[in-house]
Parts: structure tokens; C-alpha cells; sequence
């Protein structure tokens, strides 16, 4: 990984997170070491997120999130998205076009 590629950490409190800004930030995701991440898994219901969203995310319907799921989420994204431009504007939804179909 470059310079250019690498990680960039932002402290928030007590703790550094990993800056997530751009789709290439979340491919960074699938790199790090779960030993690095500031939980390893979030009850469902602690999340401020939509619900149908969250269910998805939550693959084994345990009613928690855990690293996998979060990565396999990302792994998804990437495999039915052809531009990722939308994940990086920071759009509340996505061109048809963007999709692979």
C-alpha cells in the first residue's frame, strides 16, 4: 500500500477511528486488522440506522453486527456497483446506471 493509499486515523475522544470518506476508505476496511477496530461487534438495536438496512447487514439475524458482517456488506457493495462515485459524493441513492446488472 502507498502513502497515498494508506489508512488515516482520526482521534474522537479517547480513541483513533479509521476516517471513512470515500469508497476506496471503505475497501481500506477489508484491510484492517480486527485487532484495530474500536468494537467488534454492535447490538442492532444500539445503531441509529434504518432497520431494513441493518437487517441486511446482519446476516446471521443474532441481532448483532460483527466485523464479518460488516466486511461481507462491503465485499457486496463492491460486486453490484460499477461506479462507485455515489458511495464517495456521499448520495442518498444511486443512478441506475451505477449498478451492475
Amino acid at each position: 500500500m502507498s502513502d497515498r493509499d494508506s489508512m488515516m486515523f482520526v482521534r474522537y475522544g479517547r480513541s483513533y477511528h479509521l476516517k471513512i470518506e470515500t469508497a476506496q476508505d471503505l475497501d481500506r476496511i477489508l484491510e484492517l486488522n480486527e485487532a484495530h477496530w474500536v468494537a467488534t461487534g454492535a447490538p442492532v438495536d444500539t445503531l441509529g440506522c434504518d432497520p431494513f438496512f441493518l437487517s441486511h447487514v446482519d446476516s446471521d439475524r443474532n441481532g448483532r453486527i460483527l466485523c464479518y458482517e460488516v466486511k461481507d456488506a462491503i465485499r457486496w457493495l463492491n460486486d453490484v456497483l460499477r461506479d462507485r462515485r455515489g458511495v464517495t459524493d456521499r448520495r442518498t441513492s444511486l443512478r441506475l446506471g451505477a449498478i451492475d446488472t
